[in-house]
């Protein structure tokens, strides 16, 4: 029994340090539905094509404009409680409040002789409650719409889409549209059809479009929410073109589950390709970030002298600008046009080298960059790392001009000057940005952490076996300091998901139509949008959810990977 008892307990201290963090976090209830929650949005963001029923860019919608999220039924036409969920089909009735009623639509033509020579005529009829009002045989109002919509076939004609509810609509009844202005029709039901009775010429029953129609189809009012049906077009992983998707309804049902947007365009469909622009740029941003620290400050640390001041000065000088100015001020002094950009290059690298115009200056250079060149190899006793270092340096003095032309011809070569920046280079640049602001800080931690770890015993036996400076620091040095780099990282991602998307909302962010999370809450700036359409903070709440639970995981991280505890 002791025996085992002790196994247990060599096992148990034995084992690897990666082992016991993981053990520490799992105790940590917090960060692990923290990380959870972020497997999820990130598996989710990955097949953003299959779960989104309609296409994020395409404005397919555009009668379903600020459309409120879709009620979904659980019940039958006998009330029953039912497993298969259906929606309604809606109906727009009254365009300034952006009113939308379920029920199938009556399309009603009306005539407005005088929209020819006053083109207010039809905004004059829609400032009362109801144009067009359809009424059953007791007078009671079964449906109305105040929105006309002028055609393109004849502008004095207009189209009200009056929504009626399905179980009014038996065969036998009669019903009743009225305008508001005294025009009025009568509609039969009769089986499947509704047969119109043609007796006013300048009041009819159409299609969507204002063309006369003699009866009226009536659809399934009540619509399921169907699995893996055909929809648009996308590419599974990037690669594979598929058109299936998770759920979907039949038209002339829409299924907007956290609503719609300015320009019909399903938000749900849009948050879930917009986390992939908002969550990756987090990750690959900070992977730079982390990349830049760890080199900037492993070389200050371990080199220290000059090295070390003029690096942390510079880190230093970062540091004191504000970082929404110095990421706002990057991002505009690169123009939109890629030439534009090319030839800031080429005008730079021309001004830096211009002292090679002048013969004797480019000569007296050269003979003072040799000398000091050969000076350093000699102190470095001619290692391999410097003299590729010499070469590349006196490479640089001589043909410093050339470079820049070649390397300009280059890049033309692969991104032609006449190129636009793109939503895709867009956000390379946003990554590029980010990381080129947020290095500093860790660069600094990083390099007190050099400081120390240098004059550890491990690393003085790898300088006497003779290892070289990049294999000390590579293999001996910064693999130590990696417990402090994964904390850092985790709880770095979050503020540089709020950087994109402040040069997201800001306009100089990705731009419409790829959503980000911060394009999307662009939107919410009108305070009209604000107080009747909350849906368009959607992206909010989920950024909310995703920053909280980044945080959380670091936090555990924190507690995990820190020896004492």
């Amino acid at each position: 029994m002791i025996r085992e008892l002790d196994m247990n307990t060599s096992n148990k201290n034995s084992a690897s340090p990666t082992k016991l963090a993981w053990r520490r976090l799992q105790k940590n209830q917090i960060a692990l539905w923290g990380l959870c929650i972020l497997a999820g949005f990130y598996l989710i963001a990955l097949l953003a094509g299959f779960f989104s029923p309609y296409s994020p860019t395409d404005d397919e919608f555009r009668t379903h404009f600020y459309h409120s999220p879709s009620q979904i039924y659980f019940h039958d036409s006998n009330g029953s409680f039912t497993f298969r969920p259906h929606v309604n089909a809606t109906t727009l009735v009254d365009r300034r409040s952006l009113t939308y009623a379920e029920g199938n639509p009556l399309y009603l033509a009306v005539n407005i002789p005088d929209a020819n020579e006053n083109p207010y005529a039809a905004d004059n009829i829609e400032e009362t409650s109801a144009v067009v009002r359809v009424y059953d045989s007791n007078g009671h109002v079964l449906g109305e719409a105040s929105y006309l919509k002028e055609t393109g076939n004849d502008t004095a004609i207009f189209v009200a889409a009056v929504p009626l509810p399905i179980d009014s609509l038996k065969t036998g009844n009669t019903l009743i549209a009225k305008t508001n202005y005294g025009k009025e029709i009568k509609i039969t039901v009769a089986g499947p059809e509704s047969q119109l009775e043609k007796s006013v010429s300048d009041f009819y029953v159409s299609d969507s479009y204002g063309n006369p129609t003699s009866a009226y189809f009536l659809s399934a009012a009540k619509y399921p929410i169907r699995f893996f049906v055909h929809g648009w077009k996308y590419k599974l992983f990037w690669l594979f073109k598929t058109d299936i998707h998770m759920f979907g309804v039949q038209e002339p049902a829409h299924i907007f589950l956290l609503g719609s947007d300015q320009t019909g365009r399903d938000i749900f469909s849009r948050i879930l390709h917009g986390a992939r622009i908002s969550m990756t740029v987090g990750l690959i941003g900070v992977l730079l970030t982390t990349i830049l620290g760890l080199i900037i400050g492993g070389i200050a640390g371990y080199y220290g002298g000059a090295i070390d001041t003029i690096l942390m000065r510079f880190a230093e000088l970062l540091l004191s600008i504000p970082a929404l100015y110095l990421i706002l001020t990057l991002r505009n002094i690169i123009p939109d046009r890629v030439e534009q950009s090319y030839e800031k290059i080429r005008q730079f690298g021309m001004q830096t080298f211009a002292w090679q115009n002048s013969s004797f200056t480019f000569a007296i250079v050269v003979i003072v960059i040799i000398l000091l060149l050969s000076y350093y190899l000699y102190h470095k006793q001619f290692r391999k790392s410097a003299i590729i270092a010499s070469f590349v340096i006196l490479s640089i003095v001589i043909f410093g001009k050339h470079l820049v032309e070649l390397s300009l011809a280059i890049m033309e070569k692969i991104v032609p000057g006449s190129t636009h920046l793109t939503s895709e280079w867009t956000y390379f640049l946003i990554i590029l940005i980010l990381s080129t602001v947020g290095w500093a800080s860790m660069a600094r931690v990083i390099r007190g952490m050099v400081l120390s770890l240098r004059e550890e015993e491990y690393v003085l036996a790898a300088r006497a076996t003779g290892a070289g400076d990049l294999r000390v620091l590579l293999f001996h040095i910064l693999p130590n300091t990696f417990g402090y780099v994964i904390v850092r990282a985790t709880l770095l991602i979050p503020a540089y998901i709020l950087g994109e998307v402040a040069l997201s909302f800001l306009g100089v962010g990705v731009q419409e139509p790829v959503p980000s999370w911060g394009n999307m809450l662009s939107a919410a700036q009108s305070l009209r949008v604000l107080q009747e359409f909350t849906w368009i903070l959607a992206p909010g709440f989920f950024l909310f959810v995703v920053v909280l639970a980044f945080n959380f995981l670091g936090d555990g991280l924190r507690d995990a990977l820190d020896p004492r505890t």
